[in-house]
C-alpha cells in the first residue's frame, strides 16, 4: 500500500507496530528498503501503541502525507487484537 502512494506522488512512509509476530520489523524494513520508503520501527519497544505515536509523530513532523502503520495480524487471539488496533486508532488520533 504504502508503495502505490509512493508511486501516485504521496511523500509515504510506514510504521511498524507490529510487536507479536516473530521477523515482523526486519521483514518489513526489509521491504521498505527496497522500495526506498522511510521506515520506522523499534526492536526494543513492546507496546504496539507507544511505537505508533512515536512514529506518526516523526513522520508528521518530517511533512509526511501517508503514513502506513502495520498492525498485528489476526491470530486465535483476534478480540485482543482488534482492541489493540483500537488503541493504536484512538492513540494516532489524538495526535493529528
Amino acid at each position: 500500500m504504502a508503495y502505490y502512494y509512493k508511486e501516485m506522488g504521496w511523500k509515504t512512509c510506514l510504521v511498524c507496530a507490529d510487536t507479536s509476530r516473530a521477523g515482523a520489523f526486519d521483514q518489513l524494513k526489509q521491504n521498505a528498503d527496497k522500495a526506498r520508503i522511510p521506515f520506522y520501527g523499534s526492536y526494543i519497544e513492546l507496546d504496539p501503541v507507544t511505537i505508533t505515536v512515536k512514529g506518526v509523530d516523526k513522520f508528521k513532523n518530517d511533512g509526511f502525507e501517508m503514513i502506513v502503520v502495520d498492525t498485528s495480524g489476526q491470530h486465535k487471539q483476534e478480540v485482543a487484537m482488534f482492541e489493540e488496533m483500537l488503541q493504536v486508532s484512538s492513540a494516532i488520533v489524538r495526535t493529528l
